[in-house]
């Protein structure tokens, strides 16, 4: 049998502080580094470059904290949850930390194919009466945002049913948002349809990732 996919680790990552100023290519190169110098039995890949047989959630963007990063990672060799846990948290640095690892079927589907919704905590000035506005705003049938493609044209989408809920407490909005290709948001366009205005100063942290099932949202 082959030594590339026997077993299969599902690792969760925080990133604070200047682990939020990476880009998405810079975190993977880290996390890829903090798992191949850690000491687990990981399958490796083919070619000139062997490295650690890795796959990762949904992009997230510059400038966003997170406790939602998520890493496939194949082992050639079975190890504790727990041991797996303490050898990556010993690996990490520069603002990530390890929050979890649990052992996931081989076969189960990718993170890429189960996960669509993103829950984040937004935090700052939401203007006056934000509770007022915010029951206004999510009363609209319909919530056209403006998205620019990189590189290409603009794309008019609604948002509304885009988001799942909004809530507002004490200058903090918590905002779960589902997403597709193609269908991706950031928070910021959800906030500037809301709040009318130009977006900065707002602190923007993924707090969780789920797919939703008939029976409601799952975690990974």
């Amino acid at each position: 049998m082959s030594d590339l996919k026997q077993y299969r680790l599902r690792a969760r990552f925080a990133r604070k502080g200047e682990a939020a100023r990476l880009s998405q290519l810079e975190q993977i190169r880290l996390l890829r580094a903090a798992v191949s110098s850690c000491g687990l039995p990981c399958a490796m890949s083919g070619g000139k470059k062997r490295l650690p047989r890795m796959a990762f959630g949904p992009a997230i963007s510059v400038g966003y904290e997170s406790e939602a990063e998520y890493a496939d990672i194949c082992l050639c060799a079975p190890v504790p949850e727990r041991e797996a846990f303490a050898k990556l948290s010993a690996a990490c640095g520069g603002g990530f930390s390890a929050l979890g690892v649990k052992r996931i079927p081989l076969h189960f589907p990718s993170l890429e194919s189960l996960l669509n919704v993103a829950e984040y905590e937004v935090s700052g000035d939401f203007g006056p009466e934000p509770d007022a506005s915010l029951e206004r705003f999510l009363a609209r049938p319909e919530i056209p945002v403006v998205k620019q493609k990189h590189e290409g044209p603009q794309e008019r989408i609604d948002a509304r049913p885009l988001i799942m809920e909004m809530k507002h407490d004490s200058g903090r909005l918590r905002l779960m948002l589902r997403f597709s290709p193609g269908r991706n948001l950031k928070p910021e366009l959800i906030l500037r349809a809301w709040l009318d205005r130009e977006i900065s100063g707002f602190a923007v942290t993924r707090k969780q990732l789920y797919w939703e099932t008939p029976g409601g949202l799952s975690a990974p």
